[in-house]
């Protein structure tokens, strides 16, 4: 299978799984970076747009698919390419059935926004982001985003 292929796959999968009714998790630095960018993200986000936060911090607002596919794909070493995988603690996941729905790998994080959601973000970050710390099993406290953008409406 092309790399286009899996990557349309994913990007399914992604937005087929991030109904309106979940709200959806970053890492807080993606959560920041999103909020501080808003604008870049604004000058393309139409209706229902796929974004990917992890490449915010390279000032890729927009990755184009063959980014998507370099920044994401495993390497023979087992690590993803320009990034590392996060692995929580079993007592973390197994307390925060919610952090499945944070990728393992901060580069395929990729969110389903509309133009009013990322202005909400930018406005009320405080608000709609919810900042909580979870411990890896390397022993490395990450703080998560879980983005509430139902309190925009």
């Amino acid at each position: 299978m092309s790399k286009f292929a899996l990557l349309f796959l994913f990007l399914y999968s992604v937005w087929a799984g991030q109904g309106h009714a979940e709200n959806p998790m970053v890492l807080y630095r993606q959560a920041e970076c999103m909020r501080d960018h808003a604008d870049d993200y604004l000058a393309f986000v139409d209706g229902f747009t796929l974004i990917f936060p992890g490449f915010c911090e390279d000032g890729l607002y927009n990755p184009k698919p063959a980014e998507v596919a370099k920044g994401t794909s495993q390497n023979s070493s087992g690590s993803i390419a320009g990034s590392s995988i996060i692995d929580f603690t079993p007592a973390d996941q197994a307390a925060n059935a919610q952090l499945s729905k944070l990728s393992k790998n901060p580069k395929a994080t990729a969110i389903l926004v509309t133009p009013e959601m990322v202005a909400c973000l930018k406005n009320r970050f405080d608000s709609v982001s919810l900042k909580r710390t979870f411990r890896t099993v390397s022993e490395k406290d990450v703080d998560v985003a879980e983005l509430i953008f139902d309190l925009c409406r």
